[in-house]
């Protein structure tokens, strides 16, 4: 049987994955309301909710929370929420990143449907921080989604083809992989400090062949990016002389 000819042979992956994926968020839904780790998710919950005593050096994934979630999720079942909200949203952004890539690579026969493939594969991978149970937003998942973001923008400049990183398309990301990188300085600081460094070699490496001042326009625009994040996050969340 030729399989072009059989509409469900032709979306069987689809609607596997789908089904998988499906079938995993009603697991973890169902377990937001059950339970609590008072160790683990009782203290993040107490940072997230007395920010005021829980103040200064670099480790300050808690400041970050309580400014940009809403108060009214402040608590358990809330914070639960926005953990596989954060998640999720990563995993849109590293399957746009991985869609773009495996088409620069010359999979040009690759149908639109594939898009929801990968967008279920990724989505189901990234579930696997919850293995040992869901948890309230906190500094793991805030790095984790942080690195799942910045990875897909990287395989996004990967498929573009190498050229100065002057044009709208090359710069937004590379100020965003800086921007990011300075976030996670506060959240996990060493992971910061890896993450602008091997950034900043990917597209050295990336744009090597456009030639010496290409490779170091981009690493300069990441930088920018870092500079940026930094004002913002001594503005918005934590004075500087704290």
């Amino acid at each position: 049987m030729n399989k072009a000819s059989n509409p469900f042979l032709k979306y069987s992956w689809i609607i596997l994955q789908f089904l998988l994926f499906s079938m995993s968020i009603g697991f973890i839904v169902a377990g937001v309301k059950r339970g609590i780790d008072l160790t683990d998710e009782g203290g993040f919950i107490l940072s997230i909710t007395n920010t005021q005593m829980y103040r200064g050096g670099i480790y300050n994934y808690h400041i970050i929370i309580y400014q940009i979630v809403p108060e009214f999720l402040h608590n358990l079942i809330g914070l639960r929420w926005v953990s596989i909200l954060f998640t999720q949203l990563s995993a849109l952004v590293l399957s746009f990143g991985v869609f773009r890539w495996l088409k620069a690579m010359g999979k040009s026969g690759i149908a639109s449907y594939s898009k929801w493939i990968v967008g279920c594969f990724i989505g189901l991978g990234i579930m696997l921080i919850y293995f040992p149970g869901i948890a309230v937003v906190n500094n793991n998942v805030l790095i984790n989604c942080i690195l799942v973001i910045c990875s897909g923008m990287i395989l996004y400049l990967y498929s573009l083809p190498p050229a100065q990183p002057n044009t709208f398309k090359w710069v937004i990301p590379l100020l965003l992989l800086g921007f990011m990188s300075a976030f996670s300085f506060f959240i996990k600081f060493p992971v910061g400090v890896m993450q602008l460094g091997l950034y900043s070699l990917a597209m050295l490496f990336h744009l090597s062949t456009e030639g010496f001042k290409a490779a170091l326009t981009s690493v300069g625009v990441i930088l920018i990016g870092l500079l940026i994040g930094l004002l913002t996050y001594f503005i918005a969340f934590q004075s500087f002389g704290e």
